[in-house]
């Protein structure tokens, strides 16, 4: 239904339009990483700067590389530093090297949380859905906000109000089980499900056919020092991991 009456006035949205080609060919290519890199985000940002060889048009999962053009040999090597940018979190984008801070912040109990600010990251998101007739892509402003104290600052300023050992557990696991707390070394998040007291960043893990503690870990594949070698791990029972360094954005 129309009107029959007013004026016209020009809209513009945050939708583009999706152009089709009918007839293409799609070439499959494998690609490794030396030395090998498990973070996802980490292994796509260091094909970002080979434009000129692989081209601006490309999809890639980490480990499988899909491009509309075919690579001129069977093998091509590519070196790549990392480099500070945008964050893949989940699916949208954001820019901790261009961060808000919030200093008025006050949590609700000044026993248990001392004063902390908060950081807010900006970003956007993008969706490509099927509008009518054409595929169109949107792209919308996002934010992420995050407490700018680490788990590990917490737990040292609760530690130094709490002299009782068991008041200091108990309190720990009241504010932080449950918490979804954001790792900086992968830009992951994770639900904190327990707190496991009785392991330390020397404890070690089964990594292939090597036993490796936590702390050579982080170091060999994040190149990140841990500091407090005492520290207690947090386990995230969903994704079947320990973390360390944690960032809370409750």
């Amino acid at each position: 239904m129309y009107g029959t009456s007013g004026s016209t006035i020009q809209l513009k949205v945050n939708f583009f339009s999706i152009i089709s080609r009918p007839q293409w060919v799609l070439y499959q290519y494998r690609v490794d990483y030396q030395p090998p890199m498990e973070s996802r985000g980490l292994r796509a940002a260091l094909l970002y700067p080979h434009d000129k060889v692989l081209g601006s048009a490309r999809s890639f999962d980490g480990a499988v590389l899909f491009l509309p053009i075919k690579l001129p040999n069977t093998e091509t090597l590519l070196l790549s530093e990392t480099k500070h940018g945008d964050k893949q979190i989940g699916r949208n984008y954001y820019s901790p090297g261009d961060p808000l801070t919030v200093p008025q912040h006050r949590p609700g109990d000044p026993l248990t949380v001392p004063q902390h600010r908060l950081t807010i990251w900006p970003g956007f998101a993008t969706t490509i859905l099927q509008y009518e007739s054409s595929i169109m892509l949107c792209v919308d402003v996002s934010h992420k906000v995050l407490r700018s104290e680490t788990v590990l600052e917490f737990m040292a300023n609760l530690r130094r109000q709490c002299r009782d050992p068991k008041l200091f557990s108990d309190v720990c696991a009241k504010e932080l089980i449950g918490l979804v707390v954001l790792t900086k070394y992968n830009n992951k998040t994770y639900r904190v499900d327990e707190i496991a007291w009785d392991h330390t960043p020397n404890n070690t893990f089964q990594r292939g056919e090597n036993e490796v503690t936590f702390k050579e870990y982080v170091k060999r594949q994040y190149a990140l020092e841990v500091t407090d070698n005492n520290q207690a791990l947090l386990a995230s029972h969903a994704h079947s991991r320990i973390l360390l360094s944690h960032r809370s954005n409750r």
